[in-house]
C-alpha cells in the first residue's frame, strides 16, 4: 500500500515536471500558469469575485471544448475516457459561469483560479499522453488527486506570506472629478 501511494506521488510529480519541460504541450500549459499566478497575486489573492469566477468558468470550458477539437482533428488520439473528461470540464466551466453569474456563493469557492487551472493542466497532459507518454488511466487520475491537496497548500501559504500587492493608495490629488469641481487642474489641458 506504501509502494503504491509513493508511486502516485512519483506519478504526479512526473506529470507536473511535464507540464514545464515537454515541448508538444508547453505551448498549452505555460499560459494557464502564468495566469494563474498572476490571478492569483493580483485578483484572487483573498477571493474570488463574481466576475472572476465566471471568466475562470468560460476558460475552463473551452480548454475542455478544445480537447475535443484536438481529439476531432486528430492531433491527439481519441478515446472516450479523453473525450468524457473533457465533457466533464466543459459542464463544469459552463456551471460555473452560470452560478457566478446568478450571484450563487457556490461560484466563488469551484471558480477559483487555483482549482479551475490546476486540473486544466494536469489533465492536458492526460489528454495529450501520446506526446507525454503519461497514460490516461486510473492511477494518473489518483495521482493528480493526491497531488492537489499539496498545490493547494502551496498557494495558501503563498497567499499568506507574500505583500499584497493589490492594495493601491490614491492620494487626494490624483482623483478625477466628472463634475467639474476644483479637484482636478483642467488648466494644463488649456481648458
Amino acid at each position: 500500500m506504501l509502494e503504491y501511494i509513493f508511486y502516485l506521488f512519483t506519478l504526479w510529480f512526473k506529470i507536473i515536471v511535464n507540464t514545464f519541460i515537454n515541448i508538444h504541450i508547453i505551448w498549452i500549459t505555460l499560459p494557464l500558469y502564468l495566469v494563474w499566478f498572476t490571478t492569483e497575486i493580483f485578483q484572487e489573492k483573498k477571493e474570488t469575485s463574481y466576475g472572476n469566477a465566471a471568466t475562470n468558468g468560460v476558460i475552463t470550458a473551452y480548454v475542455g471544448l478544445d480537447w475535443i477539437r484536438q481529439m476531432i482533428m486528430r492531433n491527439v488520439a481519441f478515446s472516450l475516457e479523453k473525450l468524457f473528461i473533457a465533457i466533464i470540464t466543459i459542464s463544469y466551466g459552463i456551471f460555473v459561469t452560470f452560478e457566478a453569474i446568478k450571484k450563487k456563493p457556490v461560484a466563488k469557492y469551484l471558480g477559483r483560479i487555483k482549482y479551475v487551472n490546476y486540473f486544466q493542466i494536469m489533465f492536458t497532459v492526460l489528454v495529450y499522453s501520446e506526446y507525454t507518454g503519461i497514460a490516461f488511466n486510473l492511477d494518473s487520475m489518483l495521482a493528480i488527486l493526491i497531488g492537489f491537496p499539496i498545490i493547494w497548500l502551496i498557494t495558501k501559504l503563498l497567499d499568506k506570506y507574500l505583500p499584497d500587492i493589490t492594495e493601491e493608495k490614491i492620494e487626494e490629488t490624483t482623483k478625477f472629478d466628472i463634475y467639474g469641481g476644483d479637484s482636478y487642474n483642467w488648466s494644463r489641458w488649456g481648458r
